[in-house]
């Protein structure tokens, strides 16, 4: 018998309800009302202790598709990238690569130890991709003229892909000769990835300079859902973001 977990319902109810929601614009034919494409930076907060994660900032951007609800209502359909630096401690020895920790890791010791003159530096750089699927609700408000608040918030999915990339240095001292080769090269330990639930709420103000055409700044303040165990959860690195964006809105 196939087990399907809680998450895993989730997951499927949301999937079925963006394929509702396109098949319902397809044929109810919402109105369009924008798409904007913005770029934006992200920094994490509630970076895991257990993970000795010590920091984690991003820059990437994203396009938002808005149709029109009722009122001053919307719905939209957001996806983007964000490109995360990691600064984890010990990251090399908590990753689960068995490779380095069962076998590569002695054989740098013991190849320092077994030959005169060898060192190694060994150096490690964690970067994360991540990519949202989101659904947005939102609601404008027009203070002034052409300037609008628009308050939102929303939920999905997101997908990521962590990456280690190990940096080795090495050099060898020859005394006869007084000269040291030295030789540089990097190791990549297999990924990690998931896709965790996220939720957000977020606050912007637009400008329409022209007829159809806005500038707009905001927030955005996004939690990842807790699931342990599940969805990768467990080796994502922080519980909460938040994105400062600049973007352009073309309006319908």
């Amino acid at each position: 018998m196939i087990h399907i977990s809680r998450l895993l319902k989730i997951k499927i109810v949301f999937i079925i309800f963006l394929l509702i929601f396109l098949s319902n614009n397809y044929y109810a034919q919402f109105k369009l009302k924008s798409i904007e494409t913005f770029t934006d930076v992200a920094f994490a907060s509630d970076l895991k202790k257990h993970m000795e994660i010590k920091e984690a900032d991003a820059i990437g951007g994203g396009i938002k598709i808005k149709f029109h609800l009722f009122d001053n209502f919307s719905i939209g359909l957001m996806g983007g990238y964000k490109l995360f630096t990691v600064n984890q401690e010990n990251d090399l020895a908590t990753w689960g690569w068995d490779y380095w920790d069962l076998r590569y890791s002695s054989t740098v010791r013991d190849n320092q130890i077994a030959i005169p003159g060898l060192t190694a530096e060994i150096n490690t750089f964690q970067k994360m991709d991540v990519i949202p699927i989101l659904l947005n609700f939102d609601y404008e408000y027009e203070v002034i003229k052409d300037v609008h608040i628009i308050p939102s918030f929303g939920g999905g999915i997101i997908f990521y892909f962590k990456r280690l990339y190990i940096e080795e240095t090495w050099e060898k001292y020859f005394s006869s000769l007084d000269y040291t080769f030295s030789y540089t090269y990097r190791n990549f330990p297999p990924r990690k990835s998931g896709n965790p639930l996220t939720a957000f709420a977020g606050l912007d103000i637009d400008y329409e300079f022209a007829d159809g055409y806005k500038v707009f700044t905001g927030l955005n303040y996004s939690y990842i859902v807790i699931t342990h165990d599940e969805l990768g959860y467990n080796d994502f690195p922080f519980r909460y973001q938040l994105s400062i964006k600049l973007g352009l809105t073309f309006s319908y």
